[in-house]
């Protein structure tokens, strides 16, 4: 009686281990995923080329339609 009760412990101890150990590797697999997203965001952001203010002289992305800095008109 004492064997199958431990058993039935042991079969269950193992089983909370897989579960256990299955969900924290899948929460860091979804975690890597939004991270390389995000760097792929990063990445793609700093593909854009910069330009230099005629008025101040200080670089900004091309995409600005004004200086950020000095708010001159492009």
């Amino acid at each position: 009686m004492i064997l199958i009760v431990v058993g039935i412990i042991v079969f269950f101890m193992i089983l909370y281990f897989v579960i256990r150990f299955a969900v924290r590797d899948g929460m860091a697999d979804a975690h890597n995923i939004v991270n390389s997203n995000r760097n792929e965001e990063e990445i793609e952001g700093q593909n854009i080329s910069k330009i230099t203010c005629s008025n101040c002289g200080k670089k900004h992305d091309m995409d600005y339609p004004k200086c950020p800095y000095c708010k001159h008109q492009h």
